[in-house]
């Protein structure tokens, strides 16, 4: 009963593809839901869709707080889900392309560490998400330092977080 337990528990990992650093899986009994990554302003997420679906019946409603994905004419929802924060919705977008649907959701918060896009829909160990806090660091040093490398940069001990370091994202 505990391995069947296990099996049916969703799960967050980092996807394994080079071409795809970055990017973590959310998958439910063995299949993948969808992959994601963040950067200091945006929560992406990416949903292989079925081989007969085109971009133009894809379903994609962004609110400030919520997610909903779906196809035209199915009679369920792929995705119906909280966000684990809010989003402005003016600058969030989608796109589909060769049979991958992107969904791009522009933070209220910027530089905030987003544990999953959607509420209660795993999360990221402490080594993955100090991982992703230095990402987002270094991200920000470059953008507020442009002649400036930070790409093998290091940090001695704990990683600050990027919206409240130094007056936080934006200051300066």
């Amino acid at each position: 009963q505990q391995q069947q337990q296990q099996q049916q528990t969703p799960k967050m990992a980092m996807t394994k593809k080079a071409s795809e650093k970055g990017r973590y899986i959310y998958s439910y009994q063995g299949r993948t839901i969808y992959e994601w990554s963040q950067t200091l302003d945006t929560i992406s997420i990416y949903i292989i869709t079925p081989p007969n679906v085109t971009g133009s019946q894809c379903l994609v409603t962004i609110s400030p707080r919520r997610l909903k994905v779906g196809v035209r004419g199915w009679s369920q929802l792929y995705i119906d889900e909280a966000l684990t924060d809010v989003v402005e919705v003016s600058e969030s977008t989608w796109s589909w392309m060769d049979g991958e649907l992107s969904i791009d959701l522009c933070k209220v918060a910027r530089g905030r560490t987003w544990e999953s896009p959607l509420e209660g829909k795993g999360g990221l160990d402490p080594v993955t998400r100090e991982e992703v806090k230095k990402d987002m660091m270094l991200e920000r040093f470059q953008e507020e330092n442009p002649g400036f490398d930070f790409r093998n940069a290091e940090f001695n001990g704990g990683v600050p977080d990027a919206r409240d370091f130094m007056g936080g994202v934006g200051a300066g």
